[in-house]
């Protein structure tokens, strides 16, 4: 097999797990971006190049009309399918990402997500679209046949509410907060549970939510 075979045979399967359970950003797509920005490395812990605290990188970005080099900081995960997770979390949880959220056209998703800001080139969306119908990965864009159980449902206990954080920790990113009651659905649970909720996904402290 050749190393593009390999990569798409690792990836895939994640990305369409994600997008059978969220329903938000294509697995073509997905793995497309991941090729691109990893150059087909599955072994790369900053798999789709997303910025953050994590591994110091020389990489080029298009400033003022031309491309330059810079060292940047990128977000860094210990596995591939930590880095898939991430993705889908980073994409849902960022504002200016939500008007691609659930398309069903690969070049329409990704285009919306270049120009909501994920990277400098302007010919990024092109570029992801191209190993998407070199590869023909768009057989890919399907929901994974499963005997889904029903959903496990918890409810906000807090009387004065709850935060939504974007990691299992109080130091992370608010990304919202939930009223006494609320329903959640409950993928991880631990000390601290990874819901679902409103369509997006985030942490919250298991303390302050219970099952009726």
């Amino acid at each position: 097999m050749s190393k593009q075979s390999d990569f798409i045979s690792a990836i895939a399967p994640l990305a369409q797990a994600e997008y059978t359970e969220r329903g938000t950003i294509l697995p073509s797509v997905c793995i497309a971006q991941a090729a691109l920005e990893s150059g087909w490395n599955t072994k790369a812990k900053t798999l789709f190049g997303i910025k953050g605290s994590g591994n110091k990188l020389v990489t080029k970005e298009f400033i003022n009309g031309k491309y330059v080099t810079v060292t940047d900081s990128f977000k860094s995960y210990p596995n591939l399918a930590k880095s898939v997770d991430g993705y889908y979390e980073f994409l849902e949880n960022n504002k200016r990402y939500k008007t691609a959220l659930g398309l069903q056209d690969p070049l329409t998703q990704i285009t919306s997500i270049a120009r909501a800001g994920y990277a400098t080139d302007p010919q990024y969306a092109r570029k992801v679209y191209n190993i998407i119908v070199q590869y023909a990965l768009q057989k890919y864009d399907n929901k994974l046949e499963s005997s889904k159980q029903d959903p496990t449902l918890y409810y906000v206990n807090a009387d004065k509410g709850l935060n939504v954080r974007s990691e299992a920790n109080s130091k992370s990113e608010k990304i919202c907060a939930l009223t006494k009651g609320t329903e959640v659905e409950v993928l991880e649970y631990g000390t601290w549970s990874k819901i679902k909720v409103n369509g997006m996904t985030g942490y919250v402290y298991s303390k302050y939510i219970t099952k009726k």
